[in-house]
């Protein structure tokens, strides 16, 4: 959040430079250059919403698998799996010159983390129907497999909008498989 509030702390055009400085152009990293930003791409972000939406499924999912893991595990498992969803991103399209952005990717495998640590918890969503909304809670396993559904749907229906799909779907992938070597194992009482 606070790295946000430094991009937009001097006006649009240092926003933009920000993005383009140390967000991850698949082009650059293919010629070696510029490989900092496989870290750096993922404390940023192209707006208020693309930020709330990332903090928002953080707040929800995070705190659980980090109680899990204990907090330098959950550190490590952030950052390799923000970095390999990104490798997912770069092998897709190499040749693209225009940066990614945010945190998506490693908060996607936190909610892979999450399918198999907490299937059966409760997750409260709000259900839209026109202009009808109401809360609703549904197991874990029910709203993040319709996440990940929505996602493998919109890659392949919207692959250029500008949302790195596909580096949600790596980053899933690499979460659920990290989930499995880096969580300890619960302790039978």
């Amino acid at each position: 959040i606070g790295v946000f509030f430094w991009q937009a702390s001097s006006g649009i055009n240092f926003f933009r430079q920000t993005i383009d400085t140390y967000g991850l152009v698949p082009s650059e990293v293919m010629r070696g250059e510029q490989l900092h930003t496989f870290v750096s791409y993922m404390f940023l972000h192209g707006g208020i919403i693309h930020l709330l939406g990332n903090m928002l499924f953080l707040f929800v999912f995070g705190d659980n698998i980090e109680d899990r893991m204990g907090h330098l595990r959950y550190l490590i498992f952030y950052l390799v799996t923000g970095i390999l969803a990104c490798v997912v991103w770069v092998v897709a399209r190499p040749g693209s010159n225009i940066p990614v952005v945010g945190a998506s990717g490693a908060i996607s495998a936190i909610m892979a983390a999450y399918l198999i640590l907490f299937p059966t918890a409760k997750v409260q969503t709000l259900v839209t129907i026109g202009i009808l909304v109401w809360p609703v809670k549904v197991p874990a396993y029910v709203m993040i497999g319709l996440w990940i559904f929505l996602q493998i749907v919109n890659n392949y229906l919207n692959p250029d909008t500008g949302v790195a799909y596909l580096a949600h779907i790596g980053g899933f992938i690499v979460g659920f498989l990290l989930t499995m070597i880096m969580t300890p194992k619960k302790k039978s009482k």
